[in-house]
């Protein structure tokens, strides 16, 4: 999402210009393709409640004013030419290869770096007080899975844990399995004012319709990142 900020051009061309590419190529082939498309919890408007599919979108930053594009776009193809497609408002996952531009594994490399060689013991944040839903990536590979497989007329599905976590909690839990003191200094310039305080999933329609469930614990994700960062630095 940061980099929307720096290209918004770009974002729109990926998410909306790269979505009607695909769609296009379908309706040329004549395929009878099921498809799923990835949307985002960013779409939401904020709220302090778990986030539910009919709750109000609001384009709050470039990457989510893409992605609220790219669905009206998904349910234009839908309507008008019969296509099968789902979309599914994904909310944070993470997982062992995640690029470290993402909060979770940022956090995991540098703190296992400091732990390997040494470094100096602090960690520079932005906004550690916001509440955010974060998945194992394989809970939510298996959701899209069950998507795909989906001959309901229901299209739009959010995948989330259902559970808010505040990102101080999270630098907390990596720090004590460090097993290393570690100062957190909180950089202001860091810190964006369209950050949404809390974000969290309503996953009620996937758990009934599809029988979906987590099955995976993140704190146990987390740790398996911080020791996939620092057995790598050891070896």
């Amino acid at each position: 999402m940061r980099d929307s900020w720096r290209d918004p051009e770009l974002t729109f061309k990926i998410n909306v210009s790269g979505s009607e590419n695909i769609l296009n190529a379908v309706l040329e082939q004549n395929l009878d393709s099921r498809m799923l498309f990835i949307g985002s919890s960013e779409e939401y408007a904020p709220s302090d409640i778990p986030l539910s599919e009919d709750m109000p979108l609001a384009d709050n930053n470039p990457y989510s004013r893409s992605k609220i594009e790219q669905e009206r776009l998904i349910d234009r193809y839908r309507n008008e030419h019969g296509l099968r497609i789902k979309y599914a408002r994904s909310f944070n996952h993470i997982g062992i290869g995640q690029d470290d531009k993402f909060v979770i594994p940022s956090w995991c490399g540098k703190i296992a770096a400091i732990k390997a060689f040494g470094l100096q013991k602090t960690i520079t944040v932005g906004n550690v007080r916001i509440i955010r839903d974060f998945s194992d990536v394989r809970d939510v590979v298996h959701a899209y899975r069950l998507l795909l497989e989906d001959d309901s007329d229901i299209n739009t599905y959010n995948v989330g844990s259902g559970k808010g976590l505040e990102l101080y909690k999270i630098l907390e839990f990596i720090i004590s399995i460090s097993e290393i003191a570690v100062s957190i200094d909180v950089d202001e310039s860091l810190i964006r004012p369209s950050d949404i305080p809390v974000s969290i999933c309503d996953n009620s329609l996937i758990k009934h319709q599809l029988s979906w469930t987590p099955k995976y614990d993140i704190w146990d994700t987390i740790k398996q990142i911080f020791d996939y960062y620092l057995n790598g630095f050891r070896s």
